[in-house]
């Protein structure tokens, strides 16, 4: 159960810390840093409140928090010197995503079928979709020696094109049923693979349509906010059904009050593990900064340095190899992975860094009206992927997906003719 009075003074110090954002006039850093903080609220700071977490939990989340505000603040104020102006790059989003864009959700598209021919042939399960079987889905994997040559190629492909994917959302902007259709299409393909979404992908996709309905659509713009309202209790109790249908349990009947204090308990739970954390001795800094240097680049570069810290803590705490019966992830939250991490005495860094980058990446990306989607994903990522995950989760996306991202765009915007084309178009 949660202590009432520490409940109170992490909501308490939480919405103090975040006032700023209330602030602020621009609705979409409004809702993108509330989303955050809701996020993290719900990951990091109401499992403090727990009768099995130590009461000095909340000492270390407000001081994260607090961090948190200040690396964001520093990412929005800092400058960044671009050599090309804001409306050059403007001009040439619209021509790439005029040119492109269908071609990039075909081939995406392209890309996530040939899924469901090889290795195994599974096209009927676009006619017949498999139950959720999430047991199956990470046996096959984990039995596996890996993927061959040609599904690394497929997935690397896939990997480098999400981005684009999104971008080229834009294209379809106001059509918001031919948009939900192709986002939709793209989860239902992935989940007839792997007879399994996991739910982080259903509000991934539910977030890009609403995102999209909401800031370019508005005459629907009230009717979505009460939609929202009256399913939210429908959509809480499905989720937590579908969390027990995925492992092979059965629909039961139970109402909203049962389903939210489930949901509540599945979702919030991640301090628990802070004690053990506080007794575990900090000798993975040295992993954590190298990895945090070299993830643009390819994994040589780590000189087999271990990275995968959610697997890392696991073997901690559980005291078993990950190749031994009986072994299964836990997830510390942020706030307790920036300790196991970092230590006592540097655990803020974290905070400092994370929120300088979710504070950049923030000001960059909603300069330009094009990239709309890939700011909606980035708030994914930096409030539910990261909160939920961890720093090993959420940044890789960040800081190797989008840099790539960017990296291409520029390199198509000097090679391309797309200032000529400009110049004939405006004659």
């Amino acid at each position: 159960m949660f202590n009432p009075w520490i409940l109170f003074y992490i909501v308490f110090f939480t919405v103090i810390i975040f006032s700023w954002i209330f602030r602020y006039k621009d609705k979409k850093a409004r809702i993108f840093f509330l989303f955050f903080a809701g996020m993290y609220l719900i990951y990091s700071g109401l499992g403090g409140a727990l009768d099995d977490v130590d009461s000095s939990y909340i000492f270390y989340y407000v001081i994260f928090t607090l961090f948190i505000s200040i690396g964001v603040f520093i990412g929005l104020k800092s400058k960044h010197k671009n050599k090309v102006p804001q409306k050059d790059w403007s001009f040439f989003l619209n021509y790439f995503i005029n040119k492109y864009a269908t071609f990039i959700i075909v081939l995406y598209y392209i890309m996530s079928v040939s899924t469901l021919v090889y290795p195994e042939n599974k096209l009927l399960n676009l006619i017949s979709p498999p139950k959720p079987d999430v047991i199956a889905m990470l046996i096959e994997r984990y039995q596996e020696d890996g993927p061959d040559t040609f599904t690394q190629i497929i997935n690397l492909t896939k990997q480098i094109l999400y981005p684009f994917f999104i971008f080229s959302l834009y294209k379809y902007r106001s059509q918001i049923l031919k948009l939900s259709i192709i986002v939709v299409g793209t989860y239902y393909i992935q989940y007839c693979q792997n007879s399994y979404l996991g739910r982080g992908s259903m509000l991934e996709a539910a977030l890009i349509i609403l995102a999209f309905s909401y800031f370019y659509v508005p005459k629907i713009r009230k009717p979505l906010l009460i939609s929202i309202i009256v399913l939210l209790p429908t959509i809480i109790i499905f989720l937590v059904q579908y969390s027990l249908t995925r492992i092979g349990g059965t629909v039961s009947d139970v109402g909203f009050a049962e389903s939210f204090e489930t949901l509540i308990r599945q979702e919030s739970g991640y301090p628990l593990h802070f004690d053990n954390i506080m007794d575990m001795e900090s000798k993975y800094r040295l992993n954590f900064l190298v990895w945090l240097f070299t993830i643009p680049l390819p994994g040589f570069f780590r000189f087999g340095i271990d990275a995968n810290f959610n697997v890392l803590f696991s073997e901690e705490l559980l005291h078993i190899n990950r190749e031994s019966n009986g072994f299964y992830i836990l997830l510390p939250g942020i706030v307790g992975e920036s300790v196991f991490l970092m230590g006592k005495y540097l655990f803020w860094l974290n905070g400092l860094f994370y929120g300088w980058l979710m504070g950049i990446t923030y000001r960059i990306l909603a300069r330009y009206p094009q990239l709309f989607g890939i700011l909606v994903i980035a708030a994914i990522d930096f409030g539910y992927v990261t909160n939920r995950g961890g720093l090993s989760s959420g940044l890789p996306f960040i800081l190797k997906v989008l840099v790539y991202f960017y990296l291409i765009l520029l390199l198509i915007k000097k090679e391309s003719n797309w200032d000529r084309t400009l110049s004939h178009n405006k004659r």
